[in-house]
């Protein structure tokens, strides 16, 4: 009994959270409201309330979620990879993706965030954190001392990578054109 009630919350909660994505991708933070989202998801406002808190919690669970997804494709990459087979290996997974209207949603809602000048500051900080947890930052740190990679703090190199990337695929999506070759997104962060 206990397990089923447990299920219903995670199936309840994925919902939400799915909701949040496509919501906060169309409004961006502070025009997205808790009541589009419960009509997507088909719950009641308090439920929202009660499962997340505030709007922000939302939020917050939202982009966790991206970053586990993240570290679960840097996974699949490998360990010890140079930063050009870990950047390729995200370009890869995203247009291997675009079929699936999950994974569109939610590079639509990084490069809607990533964009926005309502977005709350705690998305910073936790998007600082997790990019340094990474294997990409280490990967583009040696780049760094090779000359290979452009000076600069490398979760900030990468975030301008992964923001690029995701707003000229949600471009190219939008328009129906093809996506430049992986070379011209490598050109963001190689010195």
């Amino acid at each position: 009994m206990a397990t089923l009630k447990k299920q219903r919350r995670i199936d309840t909660d994925n919902r939400i959270k799915a909701a949040a994505v496509e919501v906060f991708a169309e409004y961006g933070y502070e025009r997205a409201q808790l009541s589009y989202m419960s009509k997507i998801a088909g719950i009641s406002i308090g439920l929202i309330g009660q499962n997340f808190g505030s709007k922000q919690d939302l939020f917050m669970a939202v982009v966790r979620d991206g970053y586990d997804n993240l570290h679960k494709v840097f996974n699949s990459i490998g360990e010890n990879k140079s930063w050009k087979e870990y950047l390729i290996g995200l370009l890869q997974y995203f247009k291997s993706s675009m079929n699936d209207e999950e994974i569109k949603k939610r590079i639509a809602f990084t490069s809607t965030i990533a964009n926005s000048k309502d977005t709350p500051p705690c998305y910073l900080e936790e998007s600082v954190k997790e990019l340094e947890k990474t294997p990409v930052a280490d990967a583009l740190r040696i780049g760094q001392k090779n000359g290979e990679v452009k000076d600069g703090h490398p979760g900030i190199l990468y975030a301008l990578f992964f923001r690029t990337a995701c707003n000229i695929i949600v471009s190219c999506n939008k328009n129906n054109i093809a996506l430049p070759e992986d070379e011209w997104f490598l050109r963001l962060v190689r010195k």
